[in-house]
């Protein structure tokens, strides 16, 4: 299955029966990650009073980045965590957020600066 991590076996130390399997870096989105970018764009939207949609990895449609479902609960956005990039996932959902709000032009483009900047804020905590 290609969405299944890689394994590399190493028989470095012969007191091992099965080897030393070292897992390769795939690229991608950790889940933790993935968790603490829902919980910081949520806390920005609510600030500015727009609705928080419930995200969650990965879509169920195969081959799909990001996709979006109307639920009792409210809208699920289900976005592709692996083999992309950091920005690619922010900007998925972030669009997410923007979709569930139905807001288009300035209104979509003060969510994305105010979303974008709570992303950035993160990366400067984490960073110190």
């Amino acid at each position: 299955m290609k969405d299944q991590p890689s394994f590399r076996r190493q028989t470095r130390d012969k007191g091992l029966s099965q080897g030393l399997v070292i897992m390769e870096d795939m690229g991608g989105v950790s889940a933790l990650q993935f968790a603490e970018l829902a919980k910081i764009m949520a806390v920005a939207a609510r600030a500015h009073g727009w609705t928080v949609p419930t995200f969650r990895s990965p879509p169920r449609r195969a081959g799909a980045h990001r996709t979006m479902r109307h639920m009792e609960s409210g809208i699920l956005v289900a976005v592709q965590l692996r083999r992309r990039t950091f920005f690619e996932v922010v900007v998925d959902m972030i669009d997410g957020v923007v979709q569930t709000n139905n807001l288009a032009g300035d209104e979509a483009a003060a969510c994305r600066v105010a979303l974008l900047s709570a992303v950035a804020n993160l990366e400067r905590i984490q960073a110190a």
